[in-house]
């Protein structure tokens, strides 16, 4: 049940920073993001969202989660990663990869620093 919360949790907050990570994404490759596959009026939000999505879920489930988290951080990038070569964006999938790596990364010393305050 708590990793199902923290499953909600990371779609609340990937929809609240969809905008501004989407405009980070179009920073990053250095051109709009254009899409008519979703035929969505902002298409920079469904890159923001998965890029957002990416990073909360890996972050929120490395802090607080329990039992399998490495195969659910594992099955959801991998489901990103779909979602991006479907979608045909090769940027996507190593923006995801990384994004995934600095939130493993940032929860380590986030773990870190808990263990050593608990001390």
């Amino acid at each position: 049940m708590k990793n199902f919360l923290l499953f909600v949790a990371s779609i609340i907050l990937a929809i609240i920073f969809a905008p501004w990570l989407g405009q980070f994404y179009e920073f990053i490759i250095n051109h709009q993001v254009s899409s008519t596959f979703f035929g969505s009026a902002h298409p920079e939000y469904l890159e923001g969202f998965v890029m957002g999505f990416a990073f909360f879920m890996t972050l929120l489930l490395w802090i607080f989660g329990t039992g399998m988290k490495k195969y659910v951080i594992i099955i959801t990038a991998g489901e990103m990663i779909a979602c991006e070569l479907m979608v045909g964006y090769g940027m996507g999938i190593v923006i995801i990869i990384v994004a995934t790596a600095i939130a493993f990364a940032l929860s380590q010393l986030i773990l870190l620093a808990r263990k050593k305050i608990g001390k």
